[in-house]
């Protein structure tokens, strides 16, 4: 929760400076995008959070180790996915 809290609010304000500095204006089409790159930051903070919590239970690692392990496994994936875009 707390990545999706910090992560949604930092992407949106960088998003809203980079068109300022752009002079982009603010549209339909880019209110749409804006709304979809949101989904998908959530959704890969909800897929990486499950990850997490599926290595800390099946492995019986502490939580730091968990995240280290399960961010090392699906982080490139979910890199992928969130450049696609």
């Amino acid at each position: 929760m707390l990545i999706a809290a910090v992560a949604i609010p930092t992407s949106i304000i960088a998003t809203f400076a980079a068109m300022r500095f752009l002079n982009f204006t603010l549209n339909n089409v880019t209110m749409l995008a804006l709304v979809l790159m949101v989904g998908v930051v959530i959704d890969d903070a909800i897929v990486v959070l499950e990850n997490v919590f599926h290595w800390h239970r099946r492995e019986s690692m502490t939580p730091m180790q968990a995240a280290v392990a399960g961010t090392k496994e699906i982080g490139l994936a979910v890199l992928v996915t969130t450049l696609r875009w």
